[in-house]
């Protein structure tokens, strides 16, 4: 599965491109993927921490990873604590498993949020 860590590659990579300056040299850059379930035991997971070994590599900045547990409350907590961690962007990679995804992602506007299996229009 090489769509996964060539998604988050191309994601970091596209923020550190189109953010203002160096987003990779700004301090406010401070990346969290947010897995749920053990990395190992899922293939998309493993393709994501590919791509975040990957990011690594080539800026030399690192990427925080989560391990969520499999109940979507443990997730949401996970993506809340990182967010009132000072953690962006966040990768959510469930956003589906995300109820009150968009109302949530409201209460932290300085918070930019990349959900990779749905799509809102929200301006973080």
């Amino acid at each position: 599965m090489k769509i996964g860590y060539r998604a988050v590659l191309i994601a970091m990579a596209a923020i550190a491109v189109l953010m203002p300056g160096s987003a990779v040299a700004d301090k406010n850059f401070n990346p969290a993927v947010i897995y749920q379930g053990s990395i190992e035991e899922n293939s998309f997971n493993v393709s994501i921490h590919e791509g975040v070994k990957r990011f690594t590599a080539r800026t030399g900045h690192p990427c925080n990873e989560v391990v969520a547990g499999l109940k979507t409350s443990d997730y949401v907590r996970c993506v809340t604590q990182c967010t009132e961690n000072g953690f962006s962007p966040i990768f959510i990679l469930y956003g589906n498993h995300f109820p009150g995804l968009a109302d949530f992602v409201r209460k932290y506007p300085a918070t930019r949020f990349i959900v990779l299996d749905t799509a809102r229009d929200e301006p973080n």
